[in-house]
Protein backbone atom coordinates (compact mmCIF):
# COMPACT_ATOMS: atom_id res chain seq x y z
CA UNK A 1 0.00 0.00 0.00
CA UNK A 2 1.39 3.72 -0.95
CA UNK A 3 1.06 5.13 2.78
CA UNK A 4 3.01 2.19 4.30
CA UNK A 5 6.13 2.94 2.11
CA UNK A 6 6.54 6.95 3.19
CA UNK A 7 6.18 5.56 6.90
CA UNK A 8 9.07 3.12 6.20
CA UNK A 9 10.45 6.02 4.15
CA UNK A 10 10.22 8.52 7.07
CA UNK A 11 11.49 6.08 9.97
CA UNK A 12 14.57 5.17 7.72
CA UNK A 13 15.14 8.66 7.39
CA UNK A 14 14.75 9.61 10.69
CA UNK A 15 16.72 6.76 12.08
CA UNK A 16 19.95 7.50 9.82
CA UNK A 17 19.95 11.38 10.91
CA UNK A 18 19.67 9.97 14.71
CA UNK A 19 22.37 8.07 14.00
CA UNK A 20 24.67 10.62 12.33
CA UNK A 21 23.76 13.70 14.17
CA UNK A 22 25.95 14.26 17.75
CA UNK A 23 23.50 16.28 19.86
CA UNK A 24 21.85 13.45 21.70
CA UNK A 25 18.95 15.30 22.73
CA UNK A 26 18.07 15.67 18.91
CA UNK A 27 19.24 12.25 18.31
CA UNK A 28 16.94 10.90 21.17
CA UNK A 29 13.93 12.85 19.62
CA UNK A 30 14.53 11.67 15.68
CA UNK A 31 14.80 8.09 17.42
CA UNK A 32 11.42 8.81 18.66
CA UNK A 33 9.99 9.76 15.22
CA UNK A 34 11.58 6.69 14.10
CA UNK A 35 10.07 4.69 16.27
CA UNK A 36 6.59 5.90 15.95
CA UNK A 37 6.54 5.60 12.07
CA UNK A 38 7.61 1.80 12.42
CA UNK A 39 4.98 1.18 14.52
CA UNK A 40 2.58 2.79 11.94
CA UNK A 41 3.96 1.16 9.40
CA UNK A 42 3.74 -2.34 11.38
CA UNK A 43 0.40 -1.78 11.89
CA UNK A 44 -0.88 -1.51 8.07
CA UNK A 45 1.56 -4.18 7.08
CA UNK A 46 -0.52 -6.57 9.47
CA UNK A 47 -3.85 -4.60 9.27
CA UNK A 48 -3.51 -4.15 13.37
CA UNK A 49 -5.57 -1.04 14.07
CA UNK A 50 -5.72 -1.97 17.52
CA UNK A 51 -2.21 -1.06 17.84
CA UNK A 52 -3.59 2.06 19.09
CA UNK A 53 -5.38 0.55 22.11
CA UNK A 54 -8.71 2.54 21.34
CA UNK A 55 -11.55 1.62 23.73
CA UNK A 56 -14.74 0.80 23.86
CA UNK A 57 -15.95 4.35 24.18
CA UNK A 58 -13.06 6.00 22.37
CA UNK A 59 -10.11 6.40 24.92
CA UNK A 60 -6.91 5.89 23.83
CA UNK A 61 -3.92 5.57 26.84
CA UNK A 62 -1.65 8.10 27.59
CA UNK A 63 0.82 6.00 26.86
CA UNK A 64 -0.02 5.02 23.83
CA UNK A 65 -0.66 9.30 22.54
CA UNK A 66 2.85 9.49 23.87
CA UNK A 67 4.49 7.09 21.68
CA UNK A 68 2.69 7.89 18.53
CA UNK A 69 3.35 11.96 18.82
CA UNK A 70 5.23 12.50 15.85
CA UNK A 71 2.78 10.33 13.70
CA UNK A 72 -0.43 11.99 15.05
CA UNK A 73 0.89 15.50 14.64
CA UNK A 74 1.85 14.76 11.48
CA UNK A 75 -1.96 13.17 11.01
CA UNK A 76 -3.13 15.98 12.48
CA UNK A 77 -1.45 18.68 10.71
CA UNK A 78 -2.70 16.99 7.48
CA UNK A 79 -6.39 16.86 8.75
CA UNK A 80 -6.86 20.18 9.76
CA UNK A 81 -5.46 21.61 6.22
CA UNK A 82 -7.70 19.29 4.93
CA UNK A 83 -10.41 20.68 6.46
CA UNK A 84 -9.50 24.10 5.84
CA UNK A 85 -9.96 23.05 2.22
CA UNK A 86 -12.93 20.65 2.24
CA UNK A 87 -15.68 22.16 -0.14
CA UNK A 88 -18.78 20.33 1.84
CA UNK A 89 -20.41 20.92 5.35
CA UNK A 90 -18.54 18.82 8.11
CA UNK A 91 -22.16 16.84 8.44
CA UNK A 92 -24.25 15.74 6.04
CA UNK A 93 -27.41 13.62 5.86
CA UNK A 94 -27.07 10.73 3.79
CA UNK A 95 -30.31 9.08 4.29
CA UNK A 96 -33.30 9.02 6.62
CA UNK A 97 -31.72 9.27 9.86
CA UNK A 98 -28.41 8.33 8.85
CA UNK A 99 -25.23 11.21 8.54
CA UNK A 100 -21.65 11.06 6.89
CA UNK A 101 -19.36 13.63 9.27
CA UNK A 102 -15.19 13.85 9.40
CA UNK A 103 -14.00 13.54 13.17
CA UNK A 104 -16.21 15.60 15.12
CA UNK A 105 -14.97 17.95 17.95
CA UNK A 106 -16.73 19.93 20.73
CA UNK A 107 -18.04 22.69 18.11
CA UNK A 108 -20.07 20.24 16.56
CA UNK A 109 -22.18 19.60 19.45
CA UNK A 110 -24.67 22.45 18.62
CA UNK A 111 -25.24 20.94 15.06
CA UNK A 112 -25.98 16.86 16.76
CA UNK A 113 -28.39 18.77 18.70
CA UNK A 114 -30.32 20.49 16.71
CA UNK A 115 -30.99 17.86 14.43
CA UNK A 116 -31.55 14.94 17.22
CA UNK A 117 -28.26 12.77 16.44
CA UNK A 118 -27.87 11.12 19.43
CA UNK A 119 -25.76 8.30 18.00
CA UNK A 120 -22.09 8.30 16.79
CA UNK A 121 -20.10 5.45 14.85
CA UNK A 122 -16.67 5.94 14.82
CA UNK A 123 -14.65 4.70 12.30
CA UNK A 124 -10.88 6.29 13.36
CA UNK A 125 -8.49 4.06 15.10
CA UNK A 126 -5.52 6.83 15.69
CA UNK A 127 -7.97 9.12 17.16
CA UNK A 128 -10.18 9.55 20.51
CA UNK A 129 -13.73 9.91 20.55
CA UNK A 130 -15.86 12.91 21.06
CA UNK A 131 -17.59 10.92 23.46
CA UNK A 132 -14.40 10.34 25.32
CA UNK A 133 -13.68 13.65 26.36
CA UNK A 134 -16.91 14.66 27.67
CA UNK A 135 -18.16 14.13 31.02
CA UNK A 136 -22.02 13.91 30.10
CA UNK A 137 -21.97 10.88 28.37
CA UNK A 138 -24.94 12.08 25.87
CA UNK A 139 -24.60 9.57 22.74
CA UNK A 140 -24.96 6.13 22.09
CA UNK A 141 -21.33 5.79 20.90
CA UNK A 142 -19.70 2.98 18.45
CA UNK A 143 -15.68 2.21 18.07
CA UNK A 144 -15.13 0.36 15.02
CA UNK A 145 -11.22 0.87 14.85
CA UNK A 146 -10.01 0.72 11.03
CA UNK A 147 -6.20 2.31 9.51
CA UNK A 148 -6.56 5.37 7.19
CA UNK A 149 -6.92 3.81 3.45
CA UNK A 150 -8.12 0.35 4.98
CA UNK A 151 -11.21 -1.15 5.05
CA UNK A 152 -12.88 -2.57 8.24
CA UNK A 153 -13.05 -6.49 8.72
CA UNK A 154 -16.31 -8.31 7.58
CA UNK A 155 -17.09 -8.79 11.43
CA UNK A 156 -16.55 -5.67 12.39
CA UNK A 157 -18.42 -4.05 9.62
CA UNK A 158 -21.20 -6.40 10.02
CA UNK A 159 -21.58 -5.03 13.69
CA UNK A 160 -21.50 -1.87 12.83
CA UNK A 161 -24.09 -2.30 9.95
CA UNK A 162 -26.26 -4.11 12.87
CA UNK A 163 -25.50 -1.61 15.82
CA UNK A 164 -26.85 1.14 13.12
CA UNK A 165 -29.93 -0.63 11.82
CA UNK A 166 -31.14 -1.18 15.28
CA UNK A 167 -30.58 2.57 16.23
CA UNK A 168 -32.16 4.00 13.02
CA UNK A 169 -35.36 1.12 14.33
CA UNK A 170 -36.07 2.84 17.28
CA UNK A 171 -36.04 6.24 16.25
CA UNK A 172 -32.47 7.55 16.46
CA UNK A 173 -30.40 9.44 13.89
CA UNK A 174 -26.70 7.94 13.48
CA UNK A 175 -23.76 9.78 12.52
CA UNK A 176 -20.62 7.80 11.10
CA UNK A 177 -17.54 9.52 10.98
CA UNK A 178 -13.83 8.80 10.19
CA UNK A 179 -11.12 11.67 10.22
CA UNK A 180 -12.44 13.65 7.01
CA UNK A 181 -15.35 11.72 6.12
CA UNK A 182 -14.16 10.27 2.16
CA UNK A 183 -13.49 6.53 3.41
CA UNK A 184 -13.89 4.79 5.83
CA UNK A 185 -17.16 6.65 7.13
CA UNK A 186 -18.23 6.17 3.25
CA UNK A 187 -17.39 2.17 3.49
CA UNK A 188 -19.63 1.73 6.15
CA UNK A 189 -22.44 4.14 5.20
CA UNK A 190 -22.43 2.48 1.71
CA UNK A 191 -22.19 -1.09 3.09
CA UNK A 192 -24.98 -0.55 5.26
CA UNK A 193 -27.22 1.19 2.41
CA UNK A 194 -26.52 -2.08 0.32
CA UNK A 195 -27.40 -4.28 3.39
CA UNK A 196 -30.88 -2.42 3.15
CA UNK A 197 -31.21 -2.79 -0.23
CA UNK A 198 -29.55 -5.66 -2.28
CA UNK A 199 -30.74 -5.06 -5.86
CA UNK A 200 -28.73 -1.65 -5.46
CA UNK A 201 -25.04 -1.92 -6.93
CA UNK A 202 -21.70 -0.59 -5.30
CA UNK A 203 -21.89 2.24 -8.13
CA UNK A 204 -25.36 3.33 -7.53
CA UNK A 205 -25.02 3.52 -4.01
CA UNK A 206 -21.53 5.66 -4.39
CA UNK A 207 -23.15 7.78 -6.93
CA UNK A 208 -26.24 8.52 -3.95
CA UNK A 209 -23.80 8.91 -1.97
CA UNK A 210 -21.55 11.48 -4.16
CA UNK A 211 -24.49 13.86 -4.84
CA UNK A 212 -24.59 14.56 -1.36
CA UNK A 213 -20.65 14.41 -0.05
CA UNK A 214 -19.01 15.10 -3.26
CA UNK A 215 -15.97 14.52 -1.66
CA UNK A 216 -16.70 10.86 -0.47
CA UNK A 217 -14.13 8.33 -2.54
CA UNK A 218 -13.31 4.95 -2.27
CA UNK A 219 -9.74 3.70 -3.05
CA UNK A 220 -8.89 1.10 -5.21
CA UNK A 221 -8.84 -1.71 -2.02
CA UNK A 222 -11.82 -0.18 -0.38
CA UNK A 223 -14.28 -0.37 -3.89
CA UNK A 224 -12.81 -3.80 -4.45
CA UNK A 225 -12.94 -5.08 -0.41
CA UNK A 226 -16.79 -3.26 -0.78
CA UNK A 227 -17.56 -5.23 -4.43
CA UNK A 228 -16.24 -8.28 -3.20
CA UNK A 229 -18.42 -8.64 -0.17
CA UNK A 230 -21.59 -7.48 -1.64
CA UNK A 231 -20.77 -9.89 -4.64
CA UNK A 232 -20.63 -12.78 -2.37
CA UNK A 233 -24.24 -11.60 -0.57
CA UNK A 234 -22.95 -11.46 2.95
CA UNK A 235 -24.02 -7.63 3.36
CA UNK A 236 -26.98 -8.71 5.49
CA UNK A 237 -28.64 -7.47 8.58
CA UNK A 238 -29.31 -10.09 11.58
CA UNK A 239 -33.13 -10.79 11.66
CA UNK A 240 -34.78 -9.02 14.88
CA UNK A 241 -36.45 -11.24 17.40
CA UNK A 242 -39.35 -11.61 19.28
CA UNK A 243 -39.32 -11.95 22.97
CA UNK A 244 -42.29 -11.91 25.49
CA UNK A 245 -41.49 -11.26 28.88
CA UNK A 246 -43.95 -12.05 32.09
CA UNK A 247 -42.58 -10.05 35.16
CA UNK A 248 -44.61 -10.30 38.13
CA UNK A 249 -45.78 -6.52 37.46
CA UNK A 250 -47.64 -7.86 34.58
CA UNK A 251 -46.75 -9.04 30.83
CA UNK A 252 -44.92 -7.17 28.28
CA UNK A 253 -43.25 -7.47 24.63
CA UNK A 254 -40.23 -5.93 23.97
CA UNK A 255 -38.38 -5.94 20.04
CA UNK A 256 -35.32 -7.28 20.88
CA UNK A 257 -32.08 -6.82 18.34
CA UNK A 258 -29.18 -8.95 18.53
Amino acid sequence: MFIVKYYLLGALVALLAAIYIPQIVVSLLLLWVSLSLALVSAAYLFDFPSIFRKSQDGKIVWWIRWAFIPFLLGAKAYNARERRRDTVPPIQQVSENLYLSRRLFPSDLAFLDSHDISCIVDVTAEFAGLESAMTDKQFNYLSIPVLDHKAPTLERLRHAMNWIDTQIACGRSVVVHCALGRGRSVFVVAAYLLSKDPSLSVESVMQKINSVRSTARLNNLQIKTLRAISEKGVLTLDEPTWMVVNPVAGGGKWLQYE
